[in-house]
């Protein structure tokens, strides 16, 4: 016979409490989608939980992609990877650990909008049974990235003059940041 489990009025609102308490220091958040047509070619990007999930000892990629290079400045996006597997030792046979790096650089559009990043990352997987067929994974990645752009090279609005285009009037636009370098916090699961 089955069972089933209600959770009860106090724990929703002690889960509903929890969740505002995690998203809470979420205010500010950046995304921007990075240019790579074939995302199983940069397994560490689509999630950290990733970081020595493989089989093997050790694992290294180079991505780079050219993307609409007919216009007058293309999307470049360029990274390097590499993640190894370290045993967890004789007593924790279905344990393994995984350590992992990233570096990314991508470049966009006539203003030069780059970004750089670079990841350190972790994970754990856990072998699930006897026979180890199915994997729980955990990671976490910890960088920093590097956000900026050319104002110089983008022209806007305030800069038409009636009957033509003209470069030498201001633009009146607020350059309150030309460069910007924040942290980056990635976490993730898997199941196998």
């Amino acid at each position: 016979m089955m069972t089933r489990r209600y959770i009860s009025g106090n724990s929703r609102g002690t889960i509903l409490y929890l969740i505002i308490f995690f998203l809470l220091p979420i205010s500010y958040a950046f995304a921007q989608d990075m240019h790579f047509s074939q995302f199983f070619a940069t397994p560490l990007h689509i999630n950290p939980a990733n970081t020595g999930n493989f089989k093997g000892t050790y694992r290294a990629g180079l991505n780079y992609r050219n993307q609409w290079s007919s216009f007058t400045v293309p999307w470049r996006t360029f990274d390097v990877y590499g993640d190894l597997k370290i045993n967890g030792g004789y007593k924790s046979r279905a344990a393994t650990f995984g350590a992992g790096a990233i570096i990314l650089r991508d470049r966009a559009g006539d203003g030069n909008l780059s970004t750089t990043k670079a990841m350190l990352q972790g994970a754990v997987h856990i072998g699930l049974g006897g026979d180890e067929e199915h994997t729980l994974s955990a990671g976490v990645g910890f960088g920093i990235i590097q956000k900026n752009i050319d104002w110089d090279k983008l022209y806007f609005n305030n800069q038409w003059d009636d009957s033509k285009f003209n470069t030498n009037l201001p633009s009146y636009e607020n350059y309150a940041f030309s460069n910007i370098t924040y942290p980056d916090l990635n976490l993730g699961i898997l199941y196998q």
